[in-house]
C-alpha cells in the first residue's frame, strides 16, 4: 500500500478496472489539491503573482492540451524509430545503388529526429547512430579530391545531424562534408543531387570545380541546411554559391508568389513539359522561401525574423502557402503534392519557413496547429504516420521522422541562439551550471538538453543536496512531471531513483517506489502516476518556480 504526503491511503489494484479507476483518480485529486505543489484560488490568481515575469507565459502555438497531445504523439514517433533501428546504429537495410547514399540519409535524418524527440545525444540510440554515418561517410571518401562521394541529402541531413549529435567542428570528416556543401552549387544557382565529378565516366571530361546546371530546390533545401547548421556552429562556410542562390530565387518566383521545381521552368517553357512538373506547387514554394531565409542568414543579409518577414518574396511566398493548403481535405496538401509527395516530407519544408520567421500563421492560416492537428489525426497506434493520398510509396520511418520534426517544431528562427548541448551552455548562471529558472521556456531539444544534463548531476548527488536541486526541477514546467514518470520506466535503476526523488520533492507524493524492485512491483505505482497525471497533468502551471495546481484559463481543443 502507497501512502500521499499526509498519509492517506492510495490502493493500486489490477481488479475491478472501472470503479477503482474512478476512486484512485479522486482520492489523487483530493490529495494533491490539499498537499503540495501549492493550489492555486479558484476564481482568480494573487494579483501580486499574476503580474510577476514567472507568471507571464509566453507565446505559445498551441493551447496546452493540445501541446500535451503532440508530446505524447511525439513520444510514440521516437518509439517507433526505436523499435526500428537496425542492429548496425541505421534504418536503411536495402541495397544500396551506386553512388546512393541512402544509408547515411535515413541514418542522419532519423538520428536528427531522435534529438528533437527528446532523446540525449549520449544516449546509445544517438550515438549508435552518429558512429553508422561517420563510418559510412568514411567509407565513401575520395582520396585524391580529399572529399566525400555523397548526395546533396546525405551531406546536408550528416552535417547538421551530426553538429547535434557531438561531433566538434573540426572533425575531418565533417569539415569535408561542408566543404563539399559549399562547392557544391550548380551553374544556375542551385544544388542538385551529385556534382559533375561524381557521374560515372566525368572525371577526365571535367575540371574539379566545372560546374552542372539543372539543380532543384528540393536538394537545395538540404545543402541550405547542412550549411547553415555549419554557419551558425562558427564553422568556415563558402559563401559563394549561398550568394547566387539568393541571387536565382528573386528570379524563379512566379507571379503569383509560388515557385517551380528548377530555375529553368519559365512560363515560355512551361507548354513544353508535362504540367504537373512546371506549374508551382507547395513543396517547392515552401523549399524555395526556406532556402531563401537560411541563404539570407548566412549573408547576413536577414539578422532576426522581423526584417526577413518585410521581405517583399517572403511576402508573397507565405500568401501562396497560406492559399494553398487544401482547406476541404486536411491530410492532403493541394497541387501536384497530393500524387507524388509524402504529406510529413512537405510538412516539414512550410515548418523550416515558419519556424525560421518565428510566426505561427501564414498570412491568415495557423500553419502549425492545423499541419499538428493533420498528423495526429493520422497517427497509427505504432506512432508511425502513413503515406498521403495517392503516395508513391515513402518509407513509414522516413515519414515519421518528418513528422516529428515538424511537431517538435525543430529549426530556429533567423538571428536566434542555437543552444549547444553542453551540459553548462544553458541560458542564464548558476554556482551549479544548472539555471533552471528560465528552463521551462525553452525550445523542445534544448529543454531535454538541459532536462538529460540535470537528471544526470542528480544521480550523482546526496542527503540534503540530492533533495535541494531534485526540488529546483521543477523550474522545467509542467510538462517535467510526465517526463519524470516516464523515466521511471527507465533501464538504469540510477535514473529511476533520481526520477522518483524529483517526483516526491515537486509534487510532495510519497509512493514508496522502489527503483531497485522487480517490475511487476514498481508497475503498482506507475499506475498511480498514470493516474494521477490523468486528473491533475491539466491544472498544472508554473508560477514562480514552483508547480501550482489551479484553474487553467482557455484550455480548450
Amino acid at each position: 500500500m502507497a501512502t500521499s504526503a499526509r498519509g492517506t491511503p492510495l490502493r493500486v489494484r489490477r481488479s475491478r478496472r472501472a470503479r477503482v479507476a474512478t476512486a484512485l483518480s479522486c482520492v489523487a485529486v483530493f490529495v494533491a489539491l490539499t498537499t503540495s505543489p501549492a493550489r492555486a484560488g479558484d476564481d482568480a490568481v494573487d494579483p501580486a503573482i499574476a503580474d510577476s515575469p514567472a507568471a507571464r507565459s509566453p507565446a505559445k502555438w498551441v493551447d496546452a492540451r493540445l501541446q500535451r497531445r503532440i508530446d505524447a504523439a511525439i513520444d510514440r514517433g521516437v518509439a517507433y524509430l526505436t523499435q526500428t533501428q537496425n542492429r548496425f546504429g541505421g534504418w536503411y537495410t536495402k541495397p544500396e545503388p551506386i553512388l546512393s547514399s541512402l544509408g547515411i540519409s535515413y541514418a542522419a535524418l532519423c538520428g536528427v529526429a531522435l534529438r528533437h524527440g527528446g532523446v540525449s545525444r549520449d544516449d546509445e540510440r544517438v550515438t549508435r547512430a552518429r558512429e553508422r554515418v561517420l563510418d559510412e561517410i568514411r567509407r565513401r571518401w575520395h582520396k585524391r579530391r580529399d572529399l566525400p562521394v555523397i548526395d546533396t541529402y546525405a551531406a546536408g541531413l550528416s552535417t547538421a545531424f551530426l553538429l547535434d549529435a557531438g561531433v566538434e567542428r573540426t572533425e575531418p570528416t565533417l569539415t569535408g562534408v561542408v566543404r563539399m556543401l559549399a562547392d557544391g552549387y550548380s551553374t544556375d544557382g542551385l544544388w542538385h543531387y551529385l556534382r559533375v565529378w561524381m557521374v560515372p565516366g566525368s572525371r577526365g571530361r571535367f575540371a574539379r570545380d566545372a560546374r552542372q546546371r539543372g539543380g532543384n530546390i528540393s536538394t537545395t533545401q538540404y545543402a541550405l541546411e547542412g550549411l547553415l547548421a555549419a554557419h551558425r556552429r562558427g564553422m568556415q562556410v563558402d559563401t559563394r554559391g549561398v550568394a547566387l542562390l539568393r541571387q536565382t530565387l528573386r528570379s524563379m518566383q512566379a507571379p503569383g508568389g509560388g515557385f517551380h521545381y528548377q530555375a529553368n521552368f519559365t512560363e515560355a517553357r512551361v507548354r513544353r513539359v508535362r504540367k504537373e512538373l512546371s506549374l508551382p506547387y507547395f513543396g517547392a514554394t515552401a523549399s524555395a522561401l526556406a532556402s531563401y531565409l537560411m541563404a539570407g542568414e548566412i549573408l547576413g543579409d536577414s539578422d532576426s525574423p522581423e526584417v526577413a518577414a518585410r521581405d517583399t518574396l517572403v511576402v508573397r511566398g507565405t500568401q501562396w502557402l497560406a492559399s494553398h493548403f487544401d482547406k476541404s481535405a486536411g491530410w492532403r496538401i493541394s497541387g501536384r503534392d497530393a500524387q507524388t509527395s509524402s504529406t510529413t516530407y512537405n510538412l516539414y519544408a512550410a515548418e523550416r519557413v515558419g519556424v525560421l520567421l518565428a510566426t505561427d500563421r501564414f498570412d491568415d492560416l495557423r500553419w502549425y496547429e492545423r499541419g499538428a492537428r493533420d498528423l495526429l489525426k493520422h497517427q497509427f497506434e505504432n506512432g508511425s504516420w502513413p503515406e498521403s493520398a495517392q503516395s508513391t510509396g515513402w518509407d513509414p520511418r522516413l515519414r515519421t521522422a518528418y513528422a516529428i520534426l515538424f511537431l517538435s517544431r525543430a529549426g530556429h528562427p533567423i538571428g536566434g541562439p542555437t543552444t549547444p548541448s553542453g551540459r553548462r551552455a544553458v541560458t542564464g548562471s548558476a554556482s551549479d551550471g544548472f539555471p533552471l529558472e528560465q528552463a521551462a521556456e525553452l525550445e523542445r531539444k534544448d529543454w531535454f538538453d538541459l532536462y538529460h544534463a540535470s537528471m544526470q548531476h542528480l544521480e550523482f548527488l546526496s542527503d540534503k543536496s540530492r533533495g535541494a536541486f531534485a526540488k529546483r526541477l521543477a523550474g522545467f514546467g509542467p510538462r517535467v512531471v510526465r517526463v519524470l514518470v516516464r523515466d521511471l520506466e527507465s533501464e538504469r535503476v540510477d535514473r529511476r531513483s533520481a526520477a522518483n526523488d524529483a517526483l516526491t520533492q515537486i509534487t510532495g507524493e510519497d509512493i514508496a517506489f522502489d527503483p531497485a524492485a522487480k517490475p511487476l512491483v514498481r508497475r503498482r505505482a506507475l499506475k498511480f502516476w498514470k493516474r494521477w497525471l490523468a486528473a491533475l497533468e491539466p491544472q498544472l502551471r508554473l508560477v514562480s518556480g514552483r508547480l501550482v495546481i489551479g484553474r487553467v484559463v482557455a484550455d480548450d481543443d
